[in-house]
């Protein structure tokens, strides 16, 4: 075990977590959007010639290629954005919820 993991084991978790995240959202990103996609927009004798075509533009480095790629993990990341802005809200105490105490006399 390194130095690195015996002093900083929870946010190792995160980092590989978060890589997780990543890969899974690149391989929905570069194999079963497009796919979906395609079977949608074209025949399905045409399915082949226009994965092939999208793995091309990859390749090229074609903007729209890269955006649908990485759609998921951009999609993925804004839920759980929201998702946290909402638990956040729900933790947060209504300041209008307090009772108020009159100040205090001091003799």
């Amino acid at each position: 075990m390194s130095a690195v993991e015996k002093e900083h084991p929870q946010q190792l978790k995160i980092v590989a977590r978060e890589w997780l995240y990543l890969l899974a959202s690149l391989f929905v990103g570069w194999v079963i959007l497009p796919l979906v996609i395609v079977s949608v927009m074209f025949p399905a004798d045409k399915i082949q010639f226009e994965y092939k075509y999208y793995l091309k533009g990859l390749v090229r480095g074609d903007g729209g290629a890269w955006f649908t790629a990485f759609v998921p993990y951009f999609a993925l990341q804004l839920v759980r954005s929201i998702v946290w802005a909402v638990k956040a809200l729900k933790k947060r105490p209504n300041p209008s919820d307090k009772k108020k105490e009159p100040p205090q006399s001091y003799p």
